[in-house]
């Protein structure tokens, strides 16, 4: 639904998991999957973290993006 409202930015995905293909089939054209790929290149390329989840108070990843410098955009958890 972000990627939605905001068609001139590009959203990047990284990682596996069991929801990835249905995730996939219903993704808008700004949204890439990239699969695994290491904290380094993935948060290297990125400009924002976004995290979306309504119930992950503080995961790795947002404390990756945060060592990296980047801004994050979270739930309020």
């Amino acid at each position: 639904e972000i990627a939605e409202q905001f068609p001139n930015c590009q959203f990047l995905i990284a990682g596996e998991g069991e929801l990835r293909n249905e995730l996939e089939n219903k993704a808008a054209a700004n949204i890439k999957f990239l699969g695994w790929v290491g904290p380094e290149s993935f948060w290297s390329a990125c400009d924002v973290a976004l995290l979306t989840s309504e119930n992950e108070g503080k995961p790795m990843a947002l404390v990756e993006a945060e060592l990296c410098g980047l801004p994050v955009i979270a739930e309020d958890v």
